[in-house]
């Protein structure tokens, strides 16, 4: 058995005895984790200075092309001169100047989706984000418009903002042709992680709605949740939206998919202070999670694949590489 295949499954038995834990020892062991992970931000702050010319040599490495899709994490990579502004200014001369668009996850909540569609009756541009200070300074730039899914939002920035977002509201799951996720898949963007692991690279669910019902994992809930989306001020959609099953987020694992993601001909990977930097083609990335699947690899661990599954996938992966 293939080493990352026993990771895989160490990590999924741990994620799953955790599942059952009674709720309050949870929240008790949650808070110590999140005492232990300030402690270790604050020495990697301590530890780490990045220069903004450190900054724009490690981006200039990736060379940059078109739109792209954020994830941040700028407490992985340091004590950053200037913080965020550097990433700014350089996204700003290389993909904004150059009439492309900057997109920004903004995901309103850290945990399950589940919770937080339970949690709520509206959504609108203005609920929170929990994706990293990029996302929040992107959706509050003037020109930026942020889609309204209430699970999975983005913020875009740029020529194709409203393109990008206008639609995602309109389906019960987040990542179809309607979505910016895909989107950026037709305009051959990048993904761009800056700090942030792989393994959080949200394009990667995509594969999912692409194959519905075919989909080897029942990964979302069986009944849908209610929220009626609001624009300035006015209910402008009565929406029904499916969320991830947290029983079925005990499974995930994203050793493998991180390991084939690394290897792709099209991602750059640049180590920048105590982190990295990594860009990834959409296209490349998605082709990629297709072909495992086929294979019975995926970030559900492993799937028994049946046969219209694989044909759909197929067809999926040809329309791609003729985009």
């Amino acid at each position: 058995m293939e080493k990352w295949r026993v990771k895989e499954i160490a990590e999924q038995g741990k994620k799953v005895v955790w599942y059952f834990v009674p709720r309050w020892i949870q929240e008790k062991v949650r808070k110590r984790v999140e005492a232990k992970k300030a402690l270790h931000e604050l020495e990697v702050f301590q530890n780490n200075r990045v220069s903004e010319q450190e900054v724009r040599a490690a981006m200039d490495q990736l060379e940059i092309k078109g739109d792209v899709m954020l994830h941040s994490s700028l407490v992985e990579i340091g004590n950053i001169q200037g913080r965020h502004k550097p990433f700014v200014s350089y996204l700003q001369e290389h993909v904004l100047d150059k009439g492309h668009t900057v997109l920004a996850v903004a995901i309103p909540i850290k945990g399950y989706t589940e919770d937080y569609l339970k949690s709520i009756d509206r959504f609108d541009k203005d609920a929170p984000i929990a994706m990293g200070v990029l996302a929040t300074y992107y959706a509050k730039q003037e020109g930026a418009i942020r889609s309204l899914s209430p699970t999975h939002s983005v913020v875009a920035l740029g020529k194709e903002a409203e393109a990008y977002t206008k639609e995602h509201h309109l389906d019960k799951w987040p990542f179809t042709e309607k979505s910016p996720y895909y989107k950026l898949l037709e305009r051959n963007g990048s993904v761009l992680m800056i700090g942030a692991g792989i393994k959080h690279m949200t394009i990667s669910h995509i594969v999912e709605d692409m194959l519905g019902d075919l989909y080897p994992k029942k990964i979302y809930e069986k009944k849908p949740h209610r929220v009626d989306i609001y624009k300035d001020g006015k209910c402008v959609y009565k929406g029904e939206y499916f969320a991830h099953s947290k029983w079925m987020s005990a499974f995930q694992s994203d050793i493998h998919m991180v390991e084939c993601m690394r290897e792709l001909p099209s991602t750059k990977v640049v180590k920048l202070g105590a982190g990295e930097i990594v860009s990834i083609n959409a296209r490349e990335a998605v082709v990629c999670l297709l072909e495992e699947l086929e294979k019975g690899n995926s970030i559900w661990g492993r799937a028994k694949v049946s046969e219209e599954c694989r044909v759909k996938s197929e067809k999926w992966i040809e329309r791609i590489k003729n985009l």
